[in-house]
């Protein structure tokens, strides 16, 4: 039996550059196409082999145009495909073109697949790496907010492992912020909201004419109120020692870490320990004391905890580090906050700074951004060298 590799694209199945990536079959050469009819329908979606018309493919993937047609009767054999070997075992690769038969029966009928596609989706994700290309090309295939909402409830019926279900998850989970954002463009071009649910669109109420003046003229437009001027910050923006943009993590002078003065608080209080408060901002809250938050009874945090990824004032330092299963836990002193802790929420302490991403991060978030192999190999700088103090809490 000679083996050999059948790759089907066409005008409803775009082809990929690589062989993985396309819809393709195993078959022997010797026997007729027609042998493998049922499986050509599950890989294009079809009901039957008749909706299709197959040619010889011309050209290399991802670039093939149509031969001449194929009769499904022959085998490829008989058909005189010629194609080069493969590097596995002693298979060969030919390309067929597979183009849509008119007819009203035909064009009522959606060439997409929701479970395909979720499979597609699923795999792609799945395991180590992602296979962007795989995802774009699902995404693709869609045609309206019905392919989509039907693709995310087989996802969630199917593959409820992966991400608990949630397709959109999915894809953020694997997909880099610049992905995603080609992923929602493509769906917004289609009409379709990833986030929400997909109404019809209505036509916009139309804005009633304007009443026109007793004396017959128009009526002059009133003029419209000047923006106040906003106060000007009494914080600097750049280092007074090197003049560099505070957004550098490090002086270009003395080599320490850049630490941006907090602007001056309005209004002087007390909480409810008799200590100032109002004169930090949110993020630099005691995550303990104050829940993040910055209220009566917050505190300033001075203290990084890498293995509770928390910010701590001294005295809740003191307070959760006395368990003797926390004592080993080490102290830095806190200077940066992360650059991509969700706004509203708990901002936690950046640790490193990634060159390559020009980011502060901290644990979670550091994790999350460099999950993806493209960027595994980013250099992670540690913001605290030399700022260890020995965590020893005597009760």
């Amino acid at each position: 039996m000679s083996k050999l590799v059948v790759v089907i694209v066409g005008d409803d199945w775009p082809a990929a550059a690589d062989l993985e990536d396309n819809r393709h079959l195993s078959v022997d050469s010797a026997k007729p196409l027609a042998d493998y009819a049922d499986e050509i329908c599950t890989l294009l979606g079809i009901d039957s082999i008749s909706d299709v018309t197959l040619y010889q493919g011309i050209g290399a993937l991802p670039d093939v145009t149509p031969g001449d047609p194929l009769n499904i009767s022959n085998s490829p054999q008989d058909e005189g495909f010629t194609s080069p070997t493969l590097a596995e075992g002693d298979e060969q690769m030919c390309v067929v073109f597979a183009k849509r038969n008119a007819g009203e029966a035909n064009e009522e009928k959606s060439s997409f697949d929701p479970v395909a596609a979720a499979k597609t989706i699923m795999d792609a994700v799945k395991g180590l790496g992602t296979n962007e290309k795989a995802i774009f090309a699902t995404i693709d295939s869609l045609k309206d907010a019905s392919d989509w909402e039907a693709m995310v409830a087989v996802f969630q019926d199917n593959h409820s492992d992966c991400s608990g279900g949630d397709l959109v998850k999915a894809l953020k989970d694997d997909l880099t912020d610049s992905e995603m954002q080609q992923v929602e463009d493509k769906l917004k071009a289609k009409g379709i909201n990833m986030e929400g649910p997909n109404e019809q669109p209505t036509a916009e109420a139309q804005p009633e004419p304007a009443a026109e003046a007793s004396g017959g003229g128009d009526a002059e437009p009133e003029a419209e109120p000047e923006p106040e001027p906003e106060p000007e910050s009494d914080v600097p923006s750049k280092c007074p020692d090197c003049a560099n943009d505070y957004s550098q993590p490090f002086c270009g002078l003395t080599g320490k870490p850049h630490v941006k003065p907090a602007p001056a608080a309005k209004e002087q209080k007390e909480n409810s320990s008799g200590e100032p408060f109002g004169q930090f901002s949110t993020d630099r809250a005691c995550t303990q004391c104050g829940d993040g938050l910055l209220d009566d009874d917050a505190r300033q945090a001075v203290f990084v905890c890498i293995d509770c990824d928390g910010k701590f004032c001294e005295v809740c330092w003191g307070y959760e580090h006395r368990n003797p299963k926390r004592m080993h836990h080490q102290q830095y002193l806190l200077y940066y906050e992360c650059d991509l802790c969700p706004a509203g929420g708990t901002q936690h302490a950046a640790l490193w700074y990634c060159d390559a991403c020009r980011l502060l991060l901290c644990k979670q978030c550091w994790w999350n951004e460099h999950k993806n192999p493209k960027r595994r190999d980013h250099y992670k700088q540690f913001l605290y060298p030399g700022m260890f103090i020995s965590c020893t809490w005597f009760t």
